[in-house]
């Protein structure tokens, strides 16, 4: 639904249940950014959903994110 461009809230409004993860992914974005943690996907994850990033430029911004080490 958000690939076709809908709102988070209206797809809410609308289902019985949510997507699982939805709920989980504001969490997890909340604290890797108490605890200065960098992961991207989920950062992406986060403003398409929360903040109306559109998806395919989030997906660009990830893979065009500069290589390096993450061991």
């Amino acid at each position: 639904m958000i690939g076709r461009g809908k709102k988070l809230d209206e797809i809410i409004e609308n289902m019985n249940m949510v997507a699982e993860g939805v709920y989980t992914v504001k969490a997890l974005y909340e604290e890797i950014k108490n605890l200065n943690i960098e992961m991207p996907i989920t950062e992406k994850t986060y403003e398409v959903l929360y903040l109306n990033k559109a998806p395919r430029k989030a997906i660009h911004e990830l893979m065009m994110r500069e290589l390096k080490n993450e061991n």
